[in-house]
């Protein structure tokens, strides 16, 4: 049932399911984190948090399992816990996780859960917070599966894009073609369009780089409309950036407000209280001058997310004081 209606359409319709789940099976790493894959379809990152932490607390207890059940488990629930980290503004908290991963000694016999979990969450943090610098840095897992490979390096041509070195972009987008050619000779053809997904967001970046906007987003419409062909695998709460959500900061960045909205809004239609969806359809709509729309967006910012970690939140408090401000001075 939980499985069934991991899809933005039925989310809601599951979450009894979910919940039962968890009481069914208190001691069952596994069991406790289900429910989490509802919650972030709606956009519940603190019952995520929770989910998670308790699912991950279990599986490490079970470390000792000789097959890397239990390290799957873990890493499981530490890329969704990282997930919904990043979402709500908590971002020690996903630091800590991210180096919590990076500690752990390794282990044999892992599952595609656990190597889809070793290279989304650096992925995850570095795209989410954009810092460009660390993405186009991270390490390859060589060793791993092809498809999270693929997460990595899809990290690093985009970072790598966007902090003006196109040669090594360019590397990175060879390398995913190269990726998507081999997972397509395993047959696997759900991977390889994903990895295609990330080839063309490179090269969108690229094309950005460039000077080449029109390239730009016509590469990252092409991506958004081949990502979303097909629902997301279980193993992943989510893509590590929606394709629609980077079309939507190109448009943005063209100085394109309203068409950028638009973007954002289907983003956030599919994928509830996204942080930097939120954060974007609020610029978007201060560019498109309709401050009533930009607050309402800001507000809803200030209620899924808490503190002060990230920068764009305070910024959002403070345009919410000001407007606040001036409509008590207005005469």
């Amino acid at each position: 049932m939980i499985h069934c209606c991991d899809n933005p359409v039925l989310a809601e319709r599951g979450l009894g399911a979910a919940l039962m789940y968890a009481k069914i099976a208190p001691a069952s790493a596994h069991a406790n984190h289900m429910p989490s894959h509802l919650f972030t379809r709606v956009g519940s990152w603190d019952e995520s948090i929770a989910s998670n932490t308790k699912s991950a607390g279990l599986a490490a207890a079970e470390a000792t399992s000789a097959n890397g059940e239990a390290r799957d488990q873990r890493l499981h629930a530490m890329d969704y816990q990282e997930y919904a980290d990043l979402q709500s503004g908590r971002i020690k908290q996903a630091k800590a996780m991210l180096e919590e991963m990076n500690a752990l000694p390794p282990v044999t016999g892992l599952t595609l859960t656990g190597g889809y979990a070793l290279a989304a969450i650096p992925a995850r943090y570095a795209t989410e917070l954009g810092d460009w610098e660390q993405a186009s840095h991270l390490s390859v897992q060589e060793e791993g599966v092809l498809w999270a490979q693929a997460i990595t390096w899809a990290a690093i041509g985009i970072g790598s894009a966007r902090t003006k070195n196109l040669d090594r972009a360019r590397q990175a987008e060879q390398k995913l073609a190269t990726l998507r050619d081999a997972i397509t000779k395993q047959d696997n053809s759900y991977w390889s369009d994903q990895v295609e997904v990330q080839r063309r967001e490179v090269a969108a970046w690229i094309a950005e780089g460039n000077g080449k906007s029109a390239d730009a987003l016509q590469l990252a419409r092409s991506a958004a409309k081949l990502e979303e062909s097909m629902d997301k695998a279980a193993v992943t709460p989510g893509a590590i950036t929606p394709a629609r959500e980077m079309l939507a900061e190109l448009l943005l960045l063209e100085h394109r407000p309203q068409e950028a909205l638009a973007e954002y809004q289907y983003v956030l239609k599919i994928t509830p209280n996204r942080f930097n969806a939120l954060y974007g359809a609020a610029n978007a709509t201060e560019a498109a001058a309709d401050p009533v729309a930009a607050r309402q967006y800001f507000r809803k910012l200030t209620e899924v997310a808490v503190g002060n970690e990230r920068p764009e939140l305070a910024a959002a408090r403070k345009k919410l004081v000001s407007a606040e401000k001036a409509t008590v001075e207005r005469p």
